[in-house]
Order: structure tokens, then C-alpha cells, then sequence
């Protein structure tokens, strides 16, 4: 496992989030049983937030570009642009909500640790609702 969190900090590092998220999955399926760390679960919070950042930032671009009335005789181009992010958005955010659910809250045995998930969860499905 402590490699697999050493990767995700490389990967943070190197700004490569997907890389980061999956190395953080496979420590998650290494911890057999054991309860997740502050450190740990500050990790997953960034891969996690980072892996989104990219798209939600996308999103309010393309807004901010569809408002301009210079790019209005754009907007069917800017609006299907918009959706494909979007459906990004939506997956990434669902692929959280997995993790967390499946992997995550098993082995959180702390109410801290429960409510922090609980948290995450509700924050990736409310990320997904705001595109």
C-alpha cells in the first residue's frame, strides 16, 4: 500500500489526476481492514477533486464564452462542446461516488472518517448536479 500512496503523490505532482485517482484505488483495495488515516483521506480528497477541477473549470469557460454575444452564431457548436464535458463531469463525479461507497466506507470504522465520506458523497453528486 505505501507504494501505491507513494504513486499518487507522484502522480499529484506530475499533474496526472486519473494516474493519481487509480493508484489511490488500489491502496484503498491494499488497506484490509484498516482505518484511513487524516493524511490518507486528505489524499483521496485532492485526487479526487482534482480529477473533476479540469471539467467543472471547462464548464464554467464555455458559460462564460457562451455569453458573449460576439460567439452567439457559435452556440449549437459551444452547447454540444458544453454536453461532452458535462457527460465527463457526470462520470468522473459517479466514479467517485463509487469508490466511496463500495471501498471507502467499509473500511471507515471512526465516525470522523464516516462523516468525511458521507461529505464526499454528497459533494460529487452535488458537482454532477451543478453542470
Amino acid at each position: 500500500m505505501e507504494e501505491k500512496i507513494l504513486l499518487a503523490r507522484v502522480a499529484e505532482q506530475a499533474e496526472r489526476f486519473k494516474d493519481m485517482v487509480e493508484f489511490l484505488q488500489n491502496a484503498i483495495q491494499l488497506k484490509d481492514g484498516e482505518e484511513f488515516n487524516t493524511d490518507q483521506r486528505n489524499l483521496l480528497s485532492v485526487g479526487f477533486k482534482n480529477l473533476i477541477g479540469e471539467q467543472r473549470n471547462a464548464i464554467r469557460t464555455i458559460d462564460a464564452i457562451e455569453k458573449n454575444p460576439k460567439y452567439q452564431k457559435f452556440g449549437d457548436a459551444l452547447g454540444n462542446y458544453k454536453k461532452k464535458i458535462e457527460k465527463e463531469l457526470e462520470d468522473n463525479c459517479t466514479k467517485v461516488v463509487r469508490i466511496v461507497e463500495d471501498d471507502c466506507l467499509k473500511l471507515a470504522a471512526e465516525d470522523e472518517t464516516k462523516a468525511f465520506f458521507y461529505k464526499m458523497i454528497g459533494d460529487y453528486y452535488r458537482y454532477a448536479c451543478e453542470s
